[in-house]
């Protein structure tokens, strides 16, 4: 085709023969319009697939006119530097932290069991041992009691020491026809209640005495007075606490978690943990199954 250098050529030139070809493709899609709208019934029938192919040829000369490249080819793409890098298999893990609290697994508020004023009484920061005495409370009337009912017992005691002699002697008198048989029985019964009210009487020193060791609050296990409730000379009504018990050496964290992050926790799984100046590993105790409403987390 005319217009049309192959060889090397300015850009200008290539600009030039593309559109001198332009040109010419235009002029015949005029000529054939014009020939399909007067002499629509001699149309032949590859006319159309012509119009088609030339046009595409000439599009592809036009598209085809680059200017050189690299090297002063024609078309040619710049080079583009590549960096490459070693493939490595490694395990991908999706890591989310949440913030927990550290507390005591062991803790206690130490209340009293029987109303009283207390007149000893630990410091904050003290630490005991198990069944060491924390907090006592004043027991000069119950040590009265006691004292009563000692008496009471140590009657009833020498009042059946008595009667078993009694028994005794008039039984053989009896056996002798010397004693009337009621009076030996009625004896009998005597000694009977009597001992009925030292057994009574041992009860009601038994409690006193639980009352008495009951007086004082001792420790259910090693720890350290965290919080104090109450004052030297106070009075604490029954189930009213004293001081707060907390064992430092028993710790464990608690968290809350997503809904996400729960499903793929179960007990027994190894966590990793980190403080401020540490970082370790902790074995999951334990998943409480309770949500909160207002955090939405577990």
């Amino acid at each position: 085709m005319a217009g049309i250098q192959p060889k090397t050529e300015t850009n200008r030139g290539v600009s030039e023969g593309a559109v001198c070809i332009q040109h010419q493709v235009n002029v015949m899609l005029q000529n054939i319009l014009n020939n399909r709208k007067f002499s629509h019934k001699t149309r032949q029938p590859g006319a159309t697939s012509g119009l088609v192919l030339f046009a595409l040829s000439a599009a592809y000369v036009s598209v085809g006119a680059q200017p050189p490249g690299i090297g002063g080819k024609p078309g040619a793409m710049p080079a583009m530097p590549v960096i490459t890098s070693e493939v490595v298999r490694q395990e991908l893990r999706d890591e989310t932290w949440f913030s927990g609290s550290i507390i005591s697994r062991r803790r206690a508020d130490l209340a009293a069991e029987y109303a009283g004023r207390i007149v000893a009484l630990a410091e904050v920061g003290d630490r005991f041992d198990e069944a060491e005495i924390i907090v006592r409370f004043d027991d000069t009337l119950l040590r009265q009691t006691l004292d009563e009912q000692q008496a009471e017992i140590a009657g009833h005691l020498a009042r059946i020491e008595f009667l078993k002699k009694e028994v005794a002697r008039l039984k053989s008198l009896v056996e002798q026809q010397n004693a009337a048989q009621n009076q030996y029985e009625e004896t009998m019964a005597e000694l009977d209640v009597v001992r009925s009210q030292y057994r009574a009487g041992r009860a009601r020193i038994a409690q006193t005495t639980e009352k008495l060791r009951r007086m004082t609050i001792v420790a259910p296990f090693a720890g350290i007075v965290n919080h104090r409730y109450a004052d030297i000379g106070e009075w604490l009504s029954a189930g009213e606490p004293a001081v707060e018990l907390v064992n430092p050496d028993d710790l464990e964290i608690t968290t809350s978690v997503t809904n996400k992050a729960l499903t793929h926790l179960k007990p027994g799984d190894l966590l990793r943990v980190k403080t401020e100046d540490r970082s370790y590993q902790a074995q999951l105790r334990a998943i409480v199954p309770v949500g909160d409403s207002e955090s939405r987390l577990f």
